[in-house]
Parts: C-alpha cells; sequence; structure tokens
C-alpha cells in the first residue's frame, strides 16, 4: 500500500512536471515568435 505522503509527492511531482514542460514550450513559442517578428520587421 502506498502512503499517503507519498502519493502526494508523486502528484506534486507530476503538477511540477507539467508546470515546467508548459513554461518550456510557451518560452519556445515566444522565442520563435519574437525571431519572426524581428526578422520581418528587418
Amino acid at each position: 500500500m502506498l502512503s499517503l505522503l507519498e502519493i502526494l509527492t508523486c502528484k506534486e511531482g507530476f503538477i511540477n512536471y507539467q508546470l515546467f514542460c508548459t513554461f518550456v514550450v510557451s518560452k519556445t513559442i515566444y522565442t520563435i515568435f519574437y525571431y519572426a517578428i524581428g526578422y520581418c520587421y528587418l
């Protein structure tokens, strides 16, 4: 049986992983848009 603490830690780790992935994806998209717009205005 998993203890309550182990389940909470696992869930928190999963949420942190999701937040990290979301951050990386959004930063990548932002960078691409930034360069695309900068390239168009040059």
